[in-house]
């Protein structure tokens, strides 16, 4: 596999529909793509997050078990990763 250079990376990931697509387009596994993605995003490259398909189902089932609404589960895995996010950008400045 040859090298892949940060500029074609980063015009991929951000023109790119979904974490499969940014693998299949640069020949490179999921999990190689997402790395590559967070090692850039803790250097301080906001690129974009991609919506996990299987996380709503599974915010589905954690609000049937809490017995609270679907959006109330939603809203609080949102403030979560912002609270990520912000505490990432804090270790940054």
């Amino acid at each position: 596999m040859s090298r892949i250079s940060f500029e074609e990376f980063v015009k991929v990931w951000e023109t790119s529909s979904t974490l499969q697509e940014v693998a299949d387009t640069l020949n490179m596994t999921r999990s190689q793509a997402s790395v590559r993605a967070g090692r850039h995003r803790r250097e301080g490259i906001p690129l974009r997050y991609f919506r996990v398909h299987t996380k709503i189902d599974k915010l589905a089932v954690l609000a049937d078990v809490r017995g609270v609404t679907r959006q109330e589960v939603a809203a609080e895995a949102l403030e979560r990763q912002r609270d990520k996010i912000q505490e990432s950008e804090e270790r940054v400045a």
